[in-house]
């Protein structure tokens, strides 16, 4: 499922919600089971209701009432005053000032406001209240309702988060091929100097390059714009393969406690995101806890009804938990937007909780959190349990085979500097480069050469016609061509755009080194013998 897929699936959730609190809302049973079919629909719509008899002082709830504010019509009285305990202690006098002007003006009104149950489960709610008067004009009785929200709610955010990933994936997709150009040509050329001199400046200039290079790399992965190749793992064992690698990123006043269950988790995710999203998610436990504490990381069967029983398929459970500062409901609502950071200016990319939201949609899964100031943080992730659980090793990748000295490459780039680098890079190793900036010159250079060119190296995108085209161009003359694209976008951005490559990619930026791995292993494919 891509991200459009998920926003739209989301958006059906929220209108059937809306639809169904509004169906449920208006039903009016028939009198012989009124009451049992007024239940049935207070619960179906999650909507409680209330009566206070003015004249006497009664107070009455509806069941529906009672679950919503977290109370048990056996042992809690209701009354104005249990009402307003169970509201936050942020909204409950802004509630009480409503309720007197109501009680006096009697006038329709409604108000959002959050609940706060006795285990700690803040919902939010709708309310909405009216007054009924006797023939003076006095105000005899008052009702209304309260509506919970909450499964609404955190669909209208899950939906919202992934409308901006979406839009922001679409930008860093937009810009990530300039962006990788330029580190392109900064690591190429700073390679070519380290190689002539052992400066400590150019190696700097290096770390800064791939620093960047991780940083769009990082942003491009939690806005679905890098292709992950996802395989069978299990969770529990690399939960507990990462602790001591944890232990070492917190340091010595933070404490790893891990409570993993026994038997495999298998979930369809990439290695390396697992162990990322954990790294992630401890490193900013760890910043919550400037005087140390304890992160307790949990692994667990789901079994909640609204999970385990979702696709026929079993859910775990994934806890991280600290002891840090918290977080208020304004910076729970913004923590996993891209570049949002609570820590001090350069101490922070605001890219670390947003990856993780991306790693988890991307699996499947959701993740939840709940903090408030000064009781720690509590991340909740869930995922699908995979039905295979005989999890095969890759095989490891062949060596690559070495290529004839002076083998003709093709190379067309229509970046001057990334082209310069390359080619320089090339002929430093030994390949004979022709070099061409755009398909007209690439097909001269076709022209002259195609019975020698050995293998193809061509960036993606192009002003005029795309490197594709020309690799499908040049097979017609020679089907055995090798093929190697190198491009600055991300491959989803590329095959979003109705562009077809089953040839390796390179991205951009890489190294020396990996440019020529690269062209040392798809030359060596199907090229003939050059002399």
């Amino acid at each position: 499922m891509n991200e459009s897929d998920e926003i739209q699936r989301l958006r059906q959730r929220v209108a059937e919600l809306e639809a169904r609190e509004s169906r449920e809302s208006h039903e009016r049973p028939a009198p012989n089971d009124r009451d049992a079919r007024l239940a049935e629909a207070e619960r179906a719509a999650q909507m409680g209701t209330w009566e206070w008899d003015v004249t006497t002082g009664t107070v009455s709830w509806s069941a529906e009432l009672y679950r919503i504010l977290g109370y048990e019509p056996d042992v809690d009285r209701p009354s104005a005053e249990l009402y307003f305990q169970a509201l936050h202690p942020e909204d409950r006098e802004r509630a009480r000032a409503e309720a007197e002007e109501n009680a006096r003006e009697g006038r329709e009104r409604s108000s959002r406001l959050r609940v706060v149950r006795k285990a700690g489960e803040v919902r939010e709610v709708v309310t909405a209240g009216t007054a009924s008067r006797d023939a003076q004009g006095n105000i005899i009785r008052l009702y209304g309702t309260v509506l919970d929200l909450t499964d609404r709610a955190h669909l209208e955010a899950r939906l919202r988060q992934a409308e901006k990933m979406e839009a922001l994936g679409r930008l860093a997709g937009g810009v990530a091929h300039d962006i990788n150009n330029v580190l392109t040509v900064i690591l190429g050329f700073a390679g070519i100097v380290a190689r002539q001199t052992k400066s400590p400046d150019v190696q700097e200039i290096i770390r800064a390059a791939e620093t960047a290079s991780d940083l769009t790399r990082q942003l491009l992965a939690f806005s679905r714009q890098v292709q992950i190749k996802s395989t069978v793992v299990d969770l529990n064992e690399l939960l507990r393969a990462s602790s001591k690698m944890l232990a070492r990123a917190v340091g010595e006043d933070v404490r790893i406690a891990t409570d993993i269950a026994p038997e495999p988790f298998p979930v369809r995710m990439e290695g390396t995101q697992i162990t990322q999203l954990l790294l992630n998610l401890v490193i900013n436990a760890r910043d919550a806890m400037p005087r140390g504490g304890t992160v307790r990381i949990r692994s667990m069967l789901d079994l909640a009804t609204a999970y385990a029983a979702r696709g026929g398929r079993r859910w775990i459970r994934l806890e991280v938990e600290d002891e840090g500062v918290g977080m208020d409901v304004a910076t729970i609502a913004r923590i996993f937007d891209p570049f949002f950071t609570t820590k001090p200016h350069g101490q922070g990319t605001g890219l670390g909780l947003s990856t993780v939201f991306g790693i988890v949609q991307r699996a499947g899964g959701r993740i939840d959190v709940s903090s408030s100031p000064g009781r720690g943080a509590r991340f909740e992730i869930r995922l699908p349990i995979e039905t295979v659980v005989d999890v095969h090793a890759e095989a490891p990748a062949s060596v690559p085979t070495p290529v004839t000295p002076a083998t003709p490459i093709l190379l067309i780039e229509d970046d001057p500097g990334v082209a310069r680098v390359v080619a320089e890079t090339l002929t430093g190793a030994g390949y004979l480069v022709h070099t061409a900036g755009c398909g007209d010159e690439a097909e001269e250079l076709w022209l002259q050469h195609r019975d020698d060119i050995a293998l193809l190296v061509s960036d993606v995108v192009m002003p005029g016609r795309s490197g594709p085209d020309l690799a499908h161009q040049f097979r017609v003359d020679r089907p055995d061509l090798p093929v190697l694209f190198v491009t600055g976008h991300a491959p989803d951005w590329v095959s979003e755009r109705g562009v077809e490559i089953t040839d390796p990619i390179l991205e951009k930026p890489f190294s020396a080194a990996q440019l020529l791995d690269a062209v040392s292993l798809h030359a060596a494919r199907r090229v003939r013998v050059v002399s």
